[in-house]
């Protein structure tokens, strides 16, 4: 159980390291809660941007809603780098089945055609003076944390009492931290999953639907 793309496999362990280190001074959450995914996402993208100084990066992307046609929904954030555009979405700790449907929402949020076409409409601007490049790939990202074990079960297998989870995308990996809540025995794990090229999104932001793209 790896991640196949070598950006965020390095990403992900820069990550793992950099987020032990924090949670060993600091903890933004009241004793016994949960930190909020915000401080997932940001510190994903500052262990990407150390590694790759030239990928470029923004959050809370809007993109329209399916029943207003206005601009509240948002994606967590997406990272650009040699021409591989990649949306991310964070969860943090659940119980299983909550962090299991939040997680397959999220993804579904990643393929949403809406978010492909507001991407399109940003991307295609006539008001950059150093626009990004071709996009050539569009890859999901998943990250999530978790204290349970069932969680971690969860990820590993791709299955929860009983039922195949076979949304989940086959590239994740998860790493335990060594950091342990009072009185647990489940180590705290960060876990990052990601999708094969999204070729629907990647025709919609690109304007081509219908010519071949790299799968």
């Amino acid at each position: 159980m790896t991640l196949e793309d070598p950006h965020l496999l390095n990403a992900f362990d820069k990550l793992c390291h950099d987020y032990k280190a924090n949670m060993m001074r600091f903890r933004p959450c009241k004793p016994g809660g949960e930190m909020l995914e915000a401080n997932l996402v940001f510190s994903f993208i500052m262990a990407f941007k150390e590694l790759y100084p030239d990928a470029f990066w923004a959050v809370e992307v809007p993109f329209e809603s399916t029943e207003t046609n206005s601009h509240n929904n948002h994606l967590d954030a997406l990272i650009f780098i040699d021409g591989t555009l990649y949306l991310i979405e964070a969860k943090r700790d659940y119980a299983t089945q909550d962090q299991l449907n939040l997680m397959r929402d999220d993804l579904a949020r990643i393929e949403s055609p809406r978010l492909a076409t507001s991407l399109q409409k940003m991307i295609h601007r006539d008001v950059y003076d150093n626009p990004l490049s071709e996009v050539d790939k569009v890859i999901g990202v998943l990250l999530a944390d978790t204290w349970q074990n069932s969680n971690r079960n969860a990820w590993r297998s791709g299955v929860y009492n009983g039922e195949t989870q076979d949304w989940l995308p086959k590239h994740r990996t998860m790493s335990d931290l060594g950091i342990y809540a009072q009185g647990a025995r489940t180590p705290y794990t960060l876990m990052a999953a990601h999708t094969d090229n999204l070729t629907q999104s990647l025709e919609t932001i690109r304007g081509i639907r219908g010519k071949n793209v790299e799968h």
